[in-house]
């Protein structure tokens, strides 16, 4: 049974230092950047949408 323990303890300490490169290297899609930045009006107005709902104007 010790031994299984310590084989257990073993692949899940090999399992948490994997990279996980893909994951860290993501774009974030809930922020803008100067690249993505309102490249058309409709995504201008999606943004903004929010204000209007928050002021209570609608």
């Amino acid at each position: 049974m010790k031994t299984m323990n310590k084989i257990i303890i073993a692949l899940l300490a090999m399992a948490s230092f994997t990279a996980c490169d893909g994951l860290l290297n993501m774009t974030p899609e809930d922020t803008l950047s100067p690249g993505t930045f309102f490249s058309s009006a409709t995504e201008l107005q999606l943004w903004t949408g929010w204000l209007l709902y928050s002021t209570g104007e609608c």
